[in-house]
């Protein structure tokens, strides 16, 4: 054994059979992501104050292929409902006045 790893209250252990399977990756949160696509989209989603219909939709149009969920689907589901959070809201108005007095000067 290499070592252990905790998934939902069980502890695994992890043979080093397992470890020579398991290949480097990255992760960038879905506001750094802005922009590029990415073939696979892993997203966990839990019931927080900045999960929100604009940040779902934000994650699951980054991926070209395919988007895993993981978490809380009933809270994606409850959110997906709503309309965007109210920071979302003046963000893109904060925005969009910087815009219009960029445009005048």
């Amino acid at each position: 054994m290499f070592g252990s790893a905790t998934w939902d209250g069980v502890e695994k252990g992890i043979s080093f059979e397992i470890l020579q399977n398991i290949q480097l990756a990255y992760g960038i949160t879905t506001h750094k992501s802005q922009g590029p696509q990415f073939p696979y989209v892993i997203f966990t989603a839990t019931k927080c104050r900045v999960l929100d219909r604009s940040l779902i939709y934000t994650a699951i149009i980054r991926a070209r292929k395919k988007v895993v969920v993981l978490g809380d689907l009933e809270a994606v589901k409850g959110k997906i409902k709503l309309p965007p959070a109210l920071i979302t809201c003046l963000l893109v108005l904060g925005i969009c006045l910087i815009l219009a007095i960029i445009q005048k000067i």
